[in-house]
């Protein structure tokens, strides 16, 4: 063990043993059991995909596993059917499904999901799975703006909305629909068949790339997450997902767990906006498991609601922190803080748009070490590797790869090269535990990179722009974000200008997440420009820096912090 691994056991936050009620409904009753399922599942992969799509109702049998870009050949099936009649709003899942048929769309169509939350995207989903349609997933918070370059991007043929107020906008789409929500009763319609390899997701990854993925695939990755890493064990468990709806995580966990008979307790998203609403939902919902972002539920523990104060939750069995950057302390603080200390808390990593679920414990039956994500799923063939795809060996810094491609690894991706290398920092422990180090991007062949001081310059040269900043930030689910503070003449029109001079130069991946106009920017009292302080402005943490001394000028923080005088542009 690293000294710092020693360090850890003497403070005993490097390991903690699971409840023995978690143990006793684990289908491995000790490590060893584990350890030689993992080990079968490695040597047979093309085993374990048939036997988890075994489970599945296909309509038409695949005659077997078959390869990157021809996964489960011959096989035909309908994603929502396999899941449907565990899904507690079936009949809200078929009234939508009938309101988006009447649109006359055809299988294979792409449906962009807007200003949905997460039981309006269960809803649309499914709906969109039933017709053979293909989802195109938007953040709930999204802007009309970015939706319509979304709408776009992704040749969609029809928008359908949480919210009436969105289809207001020219989003680019030909149908509209904003989902009523009836649960009146209507003529079924009949789900539609698609082909193992037929679309049925378009994702976008955190650098803007698009990803189309496999029905098949999906599901078969999304079940075998739902039952060997989010610990499911089929009827009877409640798992409350506390994601962004728009996130593969989400996606993934709410097929899989449906797919093996598990329910899904889904609340409107600012159900979880702050700890008071967080644990109200929860007491409501009782879940047996819950799967939250980590940034998010620690960013929500320390808030002035519920530090210093007694847990004001039980909580439910197993807390699932979904993300990379979940320390040691991170472990123990969300047990003691937003519940009562009982609660068993592991950790997985998620990129569905790369192969699923990639790491994760089996909290039943082996004790989990806080911070690690423990040993490698089954059936994947994991490596930490260098910036060049050569093994780094044990203990030291990488990036998880996948040496073979595998059934819900995204079209775009199959015929890369192996290894494929995911955007996620680890290091793998001589016992196969993979310790996360947070996340890297991974250049993509099609990515457009440019550099800060580039893309400053280049809206500087925009005429009437005075200068331009442009800071990158985390916002409160962990996503990074850019924001460009423009001082210009006093036009607010020339953000239009900027944003469309940054695309024409470098492509639409480049244009920051949203921009703001400002009357001046933040300098100290020797003359140096505070990017710190338009980096907390943009993140939303603001306390005290109104006030602080270093800034010649306090009121311009003020003004950016308040937005007085300012014109804001929002990436489309």
């Amino acid at each position: 063990m690293t000294a710092a691994t020693d360090k850890l056991a003497e403070l005993g936050l490097d390991t903690f043993a699971p409840p023995a009620r978690l143990a006793t409904r684990s289908p491995w009753k000790t490590p060893a059991d584990y350890d030689a399922f993992l080990e079968r599942a490695r040597e047979r992969p093309d085993r374990f995909w048939l036997d988890i799509s075994d489970r599945l109702p296909w309509r038409v049998r695949p005659e077997g596993l078959g390869g990157p870009g021809a996964w489960f050949p011959g096989g035909r099936l309908n994603l929502c059917e396999c899941c449907l009649p565990a899904y507690g709003a079936k009949s809200e899942t078929l009234a939508a499904t009938a309101e988006i048929a009447a649109l006359g769309l055809q299988p294979g169509d792409r449906v962009l999901l807007a200003g949905c939350d997460g039981p309006a995207m269960a809803t649309a989903l499914l709906a969109c799975l039933r017709l053979g349609l293909v989802a195109v997933p938007a953040a709930f918070d999204a802007t009309l703006d970015k939706l319509a370059r979304h709408c776009r991007a992704t040749r969609c043929r029809a928008v359908i909305a949480g919210t009436g107020s969105i289809l207001e906008a020219d989003l680019g789409a030909a149908a509209k629909l904003a989902l009523s929500g009836s649960a009146a009763p209507c003529a079924q319609t009949e789900p539609v068949p698609v082909d193992a390899m037929h679309p049925c997701l378009v994702l976008t990854d955190s650098a803007g790339q698009l990803f189309t993925i496999p029905s098949a695939g999906f599901l078969v990755q999304a079940v075998s997450a739902y039952r060997h890493l989010l610990d499911g064990r089929g009827p009877g468990d409640l798992h409350w997902l506390a994601l962004p709806a728009h996130h593969a995580s989400f996606l993934a966990a709410l097929l899989g767990a449906l797919c093996d008979n598990g329910g899904v307790a889904l609340a409107a998203s600012p159900a979880w906006a702050s700890p008071g609403a967080f644990l109200a939902a929860l007491k409501a919902a009782t879940p047996r498991v819950v799967v939250a972002g980590a940034k998010a539920l620690l960013s929500m523990s320390k808030t002035d609601m519920v530090s210093g104060e007694a847990p004001r939750c039980a909580g439910p069995e197993l807390l699932v922190l979904e993300g990379e950057n979940a320390e040691p302390g991170l472990f123990h603080h969300v047990r003691g803080s937003l519940f009562d200390g009982a609660t068993h808390v592991t950790q997985v990593l998620s990129r569905p748009e790369s192969g699923g679920f990639l790491a994760g414990p089996c909290p039943g039956a082996t004790p989990v070490r806080a911070a690690s994500v423990g040993p490698a799923a089954p059936a994947f063939d994991l490596a930490i590797v260098d910036g060049r795809g050569g093994e780094t060996g044990l203990g030291v810094g990488g990036l998880v790869a996948l040496r073979v491609a595998t059934p819900g690894l995204a079209v775009e991706l199959q015929g890369l090269e192996p290894p494929l290398t995911l955007e996620v920092k680890a290091r793998a422990d001589r016992r196969g535990w993979l310790w996360t180090m947070g996340e890297a991007k991974v250049a993509r062949p099609t990515a457009v990179r440019a550099s800060i001081p580039e893309l400053e310059a280049a809206m500087a040269e925009v005429p009437g722009v005075e200068q331009a900043v442009l800071v990158g930030y985390e916002d409160a689910s962990g996503a990074y974000r850019t924001r460009a503070f423009v001082q210009t003449s006093g036009d607010p029109s020339v953000l239009d200008d900027v944003r469309r001079a940054i695309e024409a130069r470098f492509g639409q991946d480049a244009v920051p997440d949203d921009f703001q106009l400002a009357r001046s920017l933040p300098v100290s009292r020797s003359g140096k420009l505070l990017r710190s302080v338009l980096r907390s402005i943009s993140a939303g943490d603001v306390d005290g820096l109104a006030s602080l001394e270093v800034v010649i000028e306090p009121d311009v923080v003020e003004d950016l912090i308040a937005g007085r005088g300012s014109a804001s542009l929002r990436k489309p």
